[in-house]
């Protein structure tokens, strides 16, 4: 159980960093596409 919160904890700021570097170079479209695709292919893959 606290093996999984770890990885949840890392998947939660992985996704925040992407869409971070996204705003910053204006990519805010792509940010958001690329967030909710490993989004859905980590909550397929759990």
């Amino acid at each position: 159980m606290n093996n999984a919160n770890t990885i949840d904890m890392l998947m939660v700021a992985s996704l925040s960093t992407f869409v971070i570097a996204g705003l910053i170079t204006a990519g805010m479209a792509n940010a958001i596409v690329t967030g909710a695709a490993i989004g859905g292919i980590y909550m397929l893959t759990k």
